[in-house]
């Protein structure tokens, strides 16, 4: 634990607490699943209906807690595979004033709340030129094929002093082989814990650190994620740049 009060890793458990993290979006009025004038936008912009998936409330929720607690409302927010991620449309909701959403789709620049969030269409490293960023982050994004010593690095460089890294990815303690995968035609991996700590030990070389975190990962109590014939947890990281 730190200061802030919250958990610098937490693993997710059992869907009861995505239906927690909903209930409580809702009673904030942050519940997109709730908008709709953008989701009728959305339609008309993409021709098919605008799909939140439920199993992220969770880190979702966990990740606009922390920022609203402790992120000004002026500093910018850079999110990291921005089609489908509902954390921008909610920090907007939340009266963030400064939203950057990248992804490599294009149909990025479709997204919901257009008019408030700088939609951009590339790699963030390329198109986030920004560098006094109060946070990144980017929910199911790196199992992705993304390079996390180089993601890292480009987070550190664009974050400012005590700024975040808020990140989720799919997660089980043994490794799970996903090499012959490519969903969305991209390379997916569920990261063990022994490719986590890599990963922590990386960013830490790159100056973002796990403010209070004991070096313990929870142990997942069940699997509660299924996709692609595999069962699975999601695992959510918080850094902070030094």
């Amino acid at each position: 634990m730190n200061t802030l009060g919250y958990r610098p890793v937490k693993v997710l458990s059992h869907d009861s607490e995505n239906n927690a993290a909903r209930l409580w979006l809702r009673k904030r009025g942050w519940d997109v699943t709730k908008h709709q004038v953008q989701r009728l936008r959305y339609l008309v912009l993409n021709h098919h209906l605008l799909r939140i998936d439920g199993r992220k409330s969770w880190d979702v929720a966990y990740f606009a807690d922390l920022l609203d607690r402790s992120t000004d409302r002026t500093a910018g927010v850079a999110d990291v595979g921005s089609v489908g991620s509902e954390l921008p449309w909610i920090l907007h909701l939340a009266g963030f004033q400064r939203i950057i959403g990248c992804d490599l789709d294009s149909c990025v620049t479709r997204m919901p709340f257009g008019r408030f969030i700088d939609y951009r269409h590339g790699d963030f490293a390329e198109v986030v030129t920004e560098v006094d960023l109060g946070a990144v982050t980017a929910v199911s994004t790196i199992e992705h094929g993304i390079n996390p010593a180089a993601f890292f690095d480009a987070v550190a460089k664009r974050l400012r002093t005590g700024g975040f890294l808020c990140m989720s990815t799919d997660y089980w303690p043994v490794k799970l082989n996903t090499s012959d995968m490519r969903p969305f035609g991209l390379p997916w991996t569920i990261f063990s814990e022994e490719e986590i700590r890599f990963a922590i030990d990386q960013a830490a070389d790159a100056g973002l650190i796990l403010d209070g975190w004991d070096g313990r990962i929870p142990l997942p109590t069940s699997a509660p994620v299924s996709w692609n014939g595999f069962a699975y947890t999601f695992i959510l990281l918080v850094f902070i740049k030094q």
